[in-house]
């Protein structure tokens, strides 16, 4: 093993340790479980849409496929009695080959044009979900009163003790990310995580080496999509409702300037960024109405002058300063 991956490998360990350790020094306080659990899902989503990113495939409708997880969840649930545990292992993969069958003309489009059709799908889907068959789901008002999952054991996910109740759910949202990472990980490290950023950094070239660009595109949008259904379906169960704004384009470009200002050359890169932005946001809640502002500039500026994200910036900062350690 290699000293870099023997260090990141060290820093993996490390973190998952303090995750595993975090809700006993905060189990009693309610409030920075439910924002850690929320945090954990957010990092989920923008690991996820760096996936999408690392094939050249810029989705600004991403969550879109956490949406129609949800809703799927919540229905098939509350209408046939199907449990938790069934749909989130069932439903992402079908969520996946759906988005697949969709990025098959969908993938025509490159690039800012691919940004449009994607955006046009949120939309759609955002109507879908607020004007047809509102009593099934609920119209703009969306869902409420959505039960939780099923006890594991001695695991209960319900409210009558709020400490176990958040603390339940914490572990499971890191059980699902750690799931989520593992797999990105694998592929990332895989002859197919290789094929993606041929297609992302040379695209006519890796179809001179014989690679078909639209199958590997399809492919990728769909495991993308299938976590992020995963990651809504959670959602949907934890906070017991759901809106078809909370799915919308707005949240989507939240998540894409997560992933800009994280750097999307690092796995952790948008997790960096999401974690930056969500404490920044909860430390200036008084300047929450001008949140569109600062992410737009944000965006703007780290496009311009920090094109690898905070976690390509504290890379190159920290070679040159070995560098100089060796001289």
């Amino acid at each position: 093993m290699s000293p870099g991956h023997f260090v990141a490998h060290n820093w993996a360990l490390s973190l998952a340790i303090v995750l595993l350790l975090f809700p006993l020094g905060f189990r009693d306080r309610p409030y920075i479980m439910h924002t850690s659990t929320i945090t954990l899902i957010t990092i989920g989503y923008v690991a996820s849409l760096r996936l999408k990113l690392s094939a050249y495939l810029l989705d600004l409708g991403h969550l879109v496929w956490a949406g129609i997880g949800a809703y799927l969840s919540t229905v098939l649930m509350i209408q046939l009695g199907m449990p938790f545990w069934a749909n989130i292992f069932l439903l992402p993969p079908m969520v996946g080959v759906l988005a697949g069958l969709i990025a098959i003309p969908a993938t025509r489009a490159v690039a800012v044009y691919l940004a449009i059709v994607t955006i046009s799908l949120g939309s759609l889907a955002v109507l879908f979900f607020s004007n047809i068959w509102r009593g099934v789901f609920g119209g703009t008002g969306g869902i409420w009163d959505i039960p939780g999952p099923n006890a594991l054991g001695p695991v209960v996910f319900s409210k009558p003790d709020h400490t176990q109740y958040e603390t339940a759910y914490f572990y499971l949202a890191l059980a699902l990310l750690l799931l989520i990472f593992f797999v990105l990980w694998r592929i990332e490290h895989s002859r197919i995580g290789l094929t993606f950023r041929s297609i992302r950094e040379q695209a006519p070239l890796a179809e001179a080496m014989g690679i078909n660009l639209r199958r590997e595109k399809v492919i990728c949008f769909g495991i993308a999509s299938a976590m992020a259904a995963a990651l809504g379906i959670f959602y949907a169960h934890y906070v017991h409702v759901v809106t078809p704004e909370a799915f919308g384009i707005g949240p989507s470009f939240v998540l894409f300037v997560y992933v800009v200002v994280g750097g999307r050359g690092h796995i952790l890169g948008p997790a960096v960024g999401a974690i930056s932005f969500i404490i920044l946001s909860e430390k200036l809640r008084f300047l929450e109405l001008y949140q569109p502002f600062f992410l737009g500039l944000a965006l703007i500026v780290f496009m311009r002058f920090i094109p690898d994200g905070i976690a390509g910036l504290g890379m190159r900062l920290a070679q040159r300063f070995k560098s100089r350690q060796l001289y």
